[in-house]
């Protein structure tokens, strides 16, 4: 149980397991019962013949890894598939995206005074919004009754919190149901209730406010001492970030000491924890030197994927269902690796494309080399973010596309998104926070062109540069409504990165461009009046040797990523700027070498 790599966190326990750790398996379901009894979260009620959405609760037990090393967790959850409810039920819950994540450890580390913490509630279901407040969207209460395992019973007659509860005798369990007070586990919309108690809380006793950008980001803007007031704008105190029961905050240590506070009262046994530590399976490291910061990795559930087994034969051979099955697996497992490795994500996003009725043994080897560049024992695997100055950061959109096949005429896509800060005279090249990137298949690429594809994946940064710049006006600024979020602008220069240099000798031309089809003249048009119209302040030409997000949109290991995350930096070697005229209607030019890493 002190062997990290012994078992995979979450994994549910095999029958033989069971057996060898049967102690920890027992204390575990008791421990969970007593989370049911202390939070209301049922009642035991003997069957009438009037419960008619009875719903079968069932155990999982699981591994899970702890500061003092692997434990076994029961979670008592009922088969919601037999809800008669379900489809009518309320139940979208979302949790903090991967940008909103990185987005408070770089927080975190530019504001030098400011600490990451990570808090975790326990049982966070089972202290929701009551069954009974619940609604379906059709408005109709919302009711529902469980039929738990049989040993549930037993082990309430061992518990003291049980005296007096109102118990069957034993033989007559059969009888007997227990009626939900609580939307526990298993049920669709349990996730959404417990959201809203907690964004609740958060609202309306600390005076948090929800981003109108990811509706798991909070933003906190009070003054030290000023209560429980809603600041909408102002200087910004702290960033806290919600999955379910794992919520990630950075801030100044009174904000965390009183969002504690708050936590605690609320919903007791709140668990704080400091660098280092595990936060939605992320390591978070803080940088011990003079200049500080925080690393993040994701190699301890990276290291323990197994790949699969590759069949004897032709590889052209299609695959069976079982085989499919392990494809399917595996790009599961890599595609969750990816949300810390950026450098690896040409080759699982291109396995990720193989799932389809036409995939192959080949499709198998192809999988296992994107496993091999994850589990490359000579890479650096941790995103860094280091303090910056504020004065000369700039938000930069690297844009790469490239034809994928011929046939079927369509490209794929890759985005990456950094805060850089870039010391003058240099208008591109620095330290850089890693704050988003993502590959995509697009299919709107005709008569298969490389510069139409490069066209739609800078139109397409272009977009993203700009709702990232909203993004960052909300976060620095504040808002009142989300109108303000129409062409806001933050206060960084907004930069917008690709490696076609007939795109850019394109742009330069004042006058429309003709001589292709409608779709090239519309991407070509649309780019050039963001720049005109200040959208992006800054647009740059970079060598493909130099560009960062190249190997995103190939089947093929990102080398240059890899050195930029051990690095901390990415300086192209050269690059070509257009900048908006400020005295006509042209644009501006310059150029330069670069900066030597």
């Amino acid at each position: 149980l002190m062997d990290e790599k012994a078992h995979r966190n979450n994994a549910k326990l095999t029958p033989e397991e069971m057996k060898i750790f049967e102690k920890e398996v027992e204390a575990a379901k008791v421990k969970e019962i007593r989370n049911y009894l202390l939070y209301g979260a049922t009642e035991a009620k003997l069957r009438t013949g009037q419960e008619w959405n009875v719903i079968d609760g069932i155990w999982v037990i699981t591994f899970k890894w702890t500061a003092e090393g692997w434990a076994v967790k029961a979670r008592l959850v009922l088969r919601g598939y037999q809800d008669r409810q379900g489809a009518d039920v309320l139940k979208y819950a979302p949790t903090a995206s991967r940008a909103t994540q990185r987005l408070v450890v770089s927080q975190t580390a530019l504001h030098y005074e400011w600490l990451l913490v990570s808090f975790d509630i326990s049982a966070a279901f089972l202290r929701g919004i009551p069954v009974n407040q619940a609604r379906t969207k059709q408005g109709s209460e919302r009711k529902a009754w469980c039929k738990p395992p049989s040993d549930v019973w037993r082990i309430l007659r061992m518990l003291e919190e049980a005296t007096g509860m109102q118990l069957p005798a034993v033989g007559a369990e059969g009888h007997w149901l227990w009626k939900l007070l609580k939307a526990v586990y298993g049920l669709d919309d349990a996730p959404l209730l417990w959201r809203e108690e907690f964004i609740r809380v958060l609202v309306e006793l600390a005076g948090y406010v929800v981003s109108r950008n990811d509706p798991c980001l909070l933003y906190f803007r009070n003054e030290k001492g000023k209560g429980q007031v809603v600041v909408r704008r102002g200087p910004l105190k702290g960033l806290l970030s919600m999955h379910l029961d794992d919520e990630g905050l950075g801030a100044e240590p009174w904000v965390i000491d009183f969002t504690e506070r708050i936590l605690n009262e609320s919903f007791p046994t709140v668990k704080k924890q400091l660098p280092p530590l595990r936060h939605i399976g992320h390591d978070y490291l803080a940088i011990e030197d003079e200049e500080g910061g925080y690393e993040t990795d994701i190699e301890h559930y990276s290291s323990a994927i197994k790949p699969i087994v590759v069949p004897k034969g032709p590889k052209t051979r299609l695959l069976t269902k079982e085989e499919g099955e392990e494809l399917m697996r595996l790009n599961g497992e890599m595609s969750y690796s990816l949300t810390g490795r950026p450098d690896a994500m040409g080759r699982v996003v291109m396995s990720q494309q193989n799932v389809n009725g036409d995939w192959c043994v080949a499709h198998l080897d192809e999988a296992n080399r994107a496993l091999q560049d994850i589990q490359d024992p000579g890479r650096y695997k941790r995103l860094t973010y280091r303090p910056l100055y504020e004065d000369y950061l700039k938000l930069v959109v690297v844009a790469d596309a490239a034809m994928r096949k011929k046939e079927s005429k369509y490209a794929q896509l890759c985005n990456h998104v950094y805060l850089q800060e870039v010391l003058p005279p240099a208008q591109l090249g620095g330290r850089i926070h890693v704050i988003d990137y993502r590959s995509k298949k697009a299919t709107r690429v005709s008569n298969y062109s490389s510069m139409k594809a490069e066209l739609l994946g800078q139109n397409r940064g272009s977009e993203l540069a700009q709702r990232y710049s909203g993004w960052l006006y909300e976060l620095y600024e504040g808002i009142e409504s989300a109108w303000e979020l129409i062409d806001a602008k933050c206060r960084f220069p907004v930069c917008l990165v690709g490696d076609a240099d007939d795109i850019f000798l394109t742009l330069q031309c004042d006058k429309p461009y003709s001589g292709s089809d409608d779709s090239v003249c519309s991407y070509l048009e649309a780019l050039r009046e963001d720049i005109k119209e200040g959208r992006i302040d800054q647009y740059f030409w970079v060598p493909t040797t130099s560009m960062s997000a190249d190997g995103g949109s190939k089947n093929r290991s990102n080398d240059l990523m890899a050195r930029i995350m051990r690095e901390g930096a990415w300086y192209p070697e050269s690059y070509k700027m257009l900048t908006r005229n400020p005295e006509g209607s042209g644009l501006m030019t310059s150029s330069s070498d670069g900066n030597a890493w």
